[in-house]
């Protein structure tokens, strides 16, 4: 900030203040400094749809979607600002702003899995700031914190069941199966219709090997939500392992459909496509992606790579730049930074791999 208010033209300040304040849920600042921005370069699309954000995330809907409506009018195909505006257009029917419904993003992963608007504000806060703390893996803190909220008395049981589920799979990422297991079971004695449960009992078959169970339990997720995106890549998951790629790259796009920011599939996309060479569509991915997560180096890297391979080594270089101003001792980028561009092949598959 204090950067910014001595030059509020640093767009690589910027995107780090973006990346910031949807980390820290603080937006005021950010709002303020993207209006000026905006001032000097109205035509900046990228800061449009930031600004856009930023709006919706002060509980401004009317001048969000104004903004968004005018970014998409400019620029039609711009995948963010669509769905932006599908989030705004839904708070506004529901009369809510995104801080009173969402959490920390627009297409809040957590928010397709569970439906917020059933649950006590008092307790809403606590088990969205424990989604936040299992997609930074902090998966001990979430299981404490989960533990803690159900010796709550006055938990509603859809709280209960948040809190259950989000223990359970913290304990599928920390390798306690049969923790997580009971868990699951727990929770479909008491509602079978738990899309996110069925889910996690397909991740626990894959972990078994068993490919067959995994399968019945991600279709019997879909049946409940159609739109369950994470159900979608787990069939995409059993897809892959039956050497079945072109199955598995549908898979894999219809979850990026509902759910541009779900990153299980996105690696797979990379991955599939350049076993398809279908590069071209990995790049749509990974800028879709990068649209709402501009900072992110680990998909800057990528989508570096996916030029290279394609011998597009002036977009390849942009891309090594920038990851070079957020990290300049950013190992892998200086690699890509020095090798000839005659060496680089289509099949250099080792550029995207994290």
């Amino acid at each position: 900030i204090k950067a910014l208010e001595l030059d509020g033209e640093q767009v690589v300040a910027i995107l780090q203040l973006v990346d910031c304040s949807y980390k820290l849920n603080k937006f005021d600042d950010l709002q303020n400094i993207l209006k000026k921005f905006l001032e000097v370069h109205p035509d900046n699309t990228d800061i449009q749809y930031c600004y856009a954000a930023a709006l919706f995330k002060t509980g401004d809907l009317d001048k969000a979607k104004e903004y968004a409506s005018r970014l998409l009018e400019s620029t039609p195909d711009h995948l963010g600002a669509k769905q932006l505006l599908s989030v705004i257009d839904e708070a506004l029917s529901n009369n809510t702003s995104c801080c009173e419904s969402k959490d920390n993003s627009c297409t809040c992963e957590c928010a397709k899995e569970q439906n917020v608007d059933n649950f006590d504000s008092k307790y809403v806060s606590k088990l969205l700031n424990l989604e936040d703390l299992k997609r930074a893996h902090k998966y001990d803190e979430v299981i404490s914190g989960c533990e803690e909220l159900l010796q709550a008395n006055d938990l509603t049981a859809n709280e209960k069941e948040w809190a259950e589920l989000l223990s359970a799979e913290c304990y599928v990422f920390s390798g306690n199966f049969e923790k997580a297991s009971s868990i699951f079971e727990k929770v479909l004695s008491v509602n079978s219709n738990s899309a996110r449960a069925l889910n996690g009992q397909g991740a626990l078959a894959i972990a078994a090997d068993n490919w067959q169970l995994a399968i019945e339990r991600f279709e019997s997720s879909l049946k409940i939500d159609k739109n369950n995106d994470v159900a979608l890549a787990g069939l995409g998951t059993c897809a892959v392992h039956s050497n079945n790629n072109e199955e598995a790259w549908n898979y894999f796009k219809q979850a990026l459909n509902i759910n541009c920011e779900n990153v299980r599939s996105i690696l797979a996309i990379i991955d599939l496509g350049y076993r398809l060479n279908r590069l071209s569509e990995v790049e749509k991915v990974i800028e879709a992606y990068l649209e709402l997560h501009p900072a992110s180096i680990d998909f800057l890297y990528s989508l570096a790579g996916c030029h290279f391979a394609q011998g597009k080594f002036r977009e390849a270089g942009q891309e090594v730049d920038k990851i070079l101003l957020f990290d300049p001792e950013n190992q892998r980028a200086k690699e890509l930074q020095g090798l000839r561009a005659e060496t680089i092949t289509p099949s250099t598959h080792e550029f995207c791999s994290f």
